[in-house]
């Protein structure tokens, strides 16, 4: 099929248009009726024919298709309203539009609202996103109410904590106590303890020097040791020699001497501690005995002022 100027134009060249279906007009034995007189063929061999040619664009009673108009490029055949409605056959014949329903009014869905609904007891519009200065001017919601434009942000005052002065002065009270305690007990401890481990040490340390010089039968520094006073009041150097000597000579040598710490006594007086008993574990080479010293601080210095045995 030949294509005008105008459909080349708007097809574009090198492209077949595609095929319409032409309505032709009806012939003159369809057009007019046959006159009086004039022999009219049966209608056995019109069936045929009309049906072969029926007028394109009808729908047929059978099966619903629509007959298309023959052309020169495709024949006469029926044509399927499904084949209409998906492009295959344009235009459409007026018959199909006058079988099809009439449309039905479709009921809209109901658009989400832009923001969530305020609560009935919300007095104040919610605050926008941030970064969204938020609309300027009054706002209007539901009831008619309208209120003034609330900043996207409004930071809250800091809540000011009540210093709870008595607890703070309670503490400070009770610490300064404790430090003081704390000074009291030191104070104490050292005024009551220090004379004693003075006077301890310095009981041992003459009751040692003692006790060497006899086991070096060095007796004149021995007796350097002793002050007598008790039992041993009138006792000269020449006494405690002879009867170092004589000890000696019967139990043999000292060999050691050793402390008992635990039993260490101390006797106070007005002036403190007036003297101070140690014991000691004392080795020769025939007899092992213990024996209890008294020391007492006599000027600057300790001395031996009673024993019971060298």
């Amino acid at each position: 099929m030949q294509q005008t100027p105008e459909e080349e134009a708007k097809t574009g060249p090198g492209q077949s248009a595609q095929p319409l279906y032409e309505y032709p007009a009806p012939t003159a034995s369809q057009a007019t009726p046959p006159q009086q007189g004039e022999s009219q063929s049966p209608s056995v061999d019109m069936a045929p024919e009309e049906e072969k040619y029926k007028q394109p664009g009808t729908i047929s009673e059978q099966d619903g298709s629509v007959v298309a108009a023959p052309n020169e490029d495709r024949p006469a055949q029926e044509i399927s309203a499904e084949d209409i409605r998906s492009g295959l056959v344009y235009p459409p014949p007026p018959s199909f539009y006058a079988q099809m329903p009439e449309p039905t009014s479709v009921e809209r869905e109901p658009t989400p609202p832009s923001r969530p609904e305020e609560t009935p007891w919300s007095t104040f519009p919610p605050v926008p996103a941030r970064g969204n200065p938020g609309p300027q001017g009054p706002q209007q919601f539901r009831g008619g109410q309208q209120f003034a434009p609330v900043p996207p942000f409004a930071p809250g005052l800091p809540v000011r904590r009540r210093a709870n002065k008595w607890v703070w002065l309670s503490l400070a009270i009770f610490g300064v106590i404790a430090l003081v305690s704390c000074g009291l007990c030191t104070w104490t401890a050292s005024s009551v303890m220090a004379p004693v481990v003075l006077q301890t040490t310095g009981s041992l340390t003459t009751i040692n020097n003692y006790y060497t010089a006899i086991q070096s039968r060095n007796y004149d520094e021995a007796f350097s040791y002793i002050e007598p006073k008790g039992h041993l009041q009138g006792l000269t150097r020449e006494q405690f020699i002879a009867e170092a000597k004589a000890r000696d000579a019967r139990y043999g040598q000292v060999l050691s001497f050793t402390p008992r710490t635990n039993q260490v006594s101390a006797q106070p007086s007005a002036q403190g501690l007036s003297n101070l008993k140690v014991t000691f574990d004392v080795t020769r080479s025939k007899l092992k005995y213990a024996v209890t010293l008294t020391v007492e601080k006599v000027g600057n210095q300790y001395k031996i002022v009673d024993y019971q045995q060298i």
